[in-house]
This record gives C-alpha cells, structure tokens and sequence, in this order.
C-alpha cells in the first residue's frame, strides 16, 4: 500500500510539473512574437495597434474554440481596419485573410478562430513554394540586381494580367493576376532572397483614367527603388521596372514603414 501511495504521488507530482512547464514556456505552443515578421510589415502601427495584433494572432494559433473574442484595448474602428491590413499583409499575403467581425457593443474583436488557422496553415505551405522556387530562379546570381531582374523577368513571364484575380496564393497557381498579385508575389520573392521589398497602395493614371493601384518599392545596394512590374508588362516601358524616383503617374496613398 505504502509503495502504491508513494507512486501515485509522484505520478502526481509529475502531471502537476508538466502542466507547471507548458503554462510558462512556449512547449506545445504557437507563439506570435514581436521580433516576428510584423516586424517589417509595422504601416506605421502604435504600440497598441500592434500589441492587438499579436494578441489576435496568438488567438487564432492557440485557442481550442471555433470562436474566441480579443479585447481592442485602447483600439477603435480605424486602428482595427489598419490592424486588418497588416496581419492580411503578413500572415495572409497568399490566400484567405483573417476571418473576424468587430462587436462594438463588448468592445471586442470576435474571430473565427478554426476557419483563420487553417487559412494561416495554408498560407505557410505556399510562402514554403515561394521560397523554394525563388531560390532556383536566382540560384548562381552574381548581385543583387541580377537576383531582381531574374526575379522580375519570371513574374512577368509567368503571369498573365486578370483583373478578377486579386490573390497572389490563386496567381501563383494559375499563371494570372492582377496587380496586387504582382506586388505580392514580387515582395516575397524578393524577400525570399534577402532583398528589402515592401508593396505600396496608391492610385495611378494611365491617361484616360485614375485608379487605385499597388506596385513596390525595394532596396539593391543600400539605394531604394521604384517598381511597377504590372505597368512594366503591360506597357514595355523598362522606367517601371526600376526608378530611383516616383512616377509622375503614381501616386502613394500608403506604404509600408520602411
């Protein structure tokens, strides 16, 4: 009996120890932290905006419900839509995007949790396709701008413009994309390969009309330059391929903190 007591005790002690060790560290955990890649996604958010960000991510890897409701904090309306865009931006940049709505009344964000992870899951697997193809596409490159233009010269080889498709996750399978889909897929493969690239949202006059538009902006060699691979394949005009300065057609309305 004495021998049973004693080894239920330290079956006891054991259970109580593990439960101890995976509520104070990261073992068994999906943990976003902030030296993650929101990191170089920021739009110029505040501390509060991005505190929620991570606590909104950390939900949707790490609850066992369908839904889960996130407090906004010192967040409102505006820094909830800036929130959006930089977590779509970061973890969805390929397909789906964050799966919530806003209840005003207990002033939380409810999400869906189960549909949003499995989203994020899905995005892993193409950014893994991504990094893989990128670093064929460049492999034996002697600079930067040979890794850039070998970059740049397969998305325009590879994608048809579709104003209908506005995913970059779809773009990359089927070949067609609109110019979120270029920008996208042009930032991660740069970023792939170690080159700075950040997607600008703006407008863009192509003569006979004003319209919202997204192209990039990337470092080569310390110096930062312009690109529009959309306008570059559409109109054969090498300037949107790289410009140290902003087109006179361009127009930024918001980019990503440098």
């Amino acid at each position: 009996m004495t021998v049973m007591h004693e080894s239920r005790s330290l079956i006891i002690l054991f259970c109580i120890g593990m439960w101890l060790l995976l509520m104070f560290s990261d073992l068994g955990m999906n943990k976003i932290v902030p030296d993650s890649d929101l990191e170089t996604n920021r739009y110029f958010l505040s501390d509060p905006e991005k505190r929620l960000a991570f606590d909104i991510m950390n939900a949707v890897l790490n609850s066992d419900h369908k839904e889960v409701c996130v407090p906004m904090g010192d967040c409102n309306l505006f820094s909830i839509s800036r929130i959006r865009t930089v977590i779509r931006d970061t973890w969805f940049p390929f397909i789906g995007d964050i799966s919530c709505e806003v209840c005003s009344e207990e002033d939380c964000i409810v999400l869906n949790a189960e549909k949003s992870r499995s989203c994020y899951y899905e995005n892993l697997r193409y950014r893994e396709k991504v990094e893989h193809r990128s670093q064929d596409i460049v492999s034996g490159a002697c600079s930067e701008t040979e890794i850039v233009d070998r970059i740049s010269n397969w998305i325009c080889r590879r994608i048809a413009y579709d104003d209908a498709v506005d995913k970059a996750g779809i773009g990359w399978d089927t070949g067609r994309g609109n110019c979120i889909v270029f920008s996208c897929l042009f930032r991660e493969m740069c970023r792939a390969c170690n080159i700075p690239c950040f997607v600008i949202l703006g407008t863009a006059d192509n003569g006979s009309v004003r319209g919202i538009h997204e192209w990039n902006v990337l470092c080569i060699n310390g110096i930062w330059f312009f690109c529009d691979l959309t306008w570059l394949k559409s109109s054969g005009h090498m300037t949107y391929g790289m410009s140290s300065t902003l087109w006179e057609d361009h127009y930024i309305q918001l980019w990503e903190n440098l």
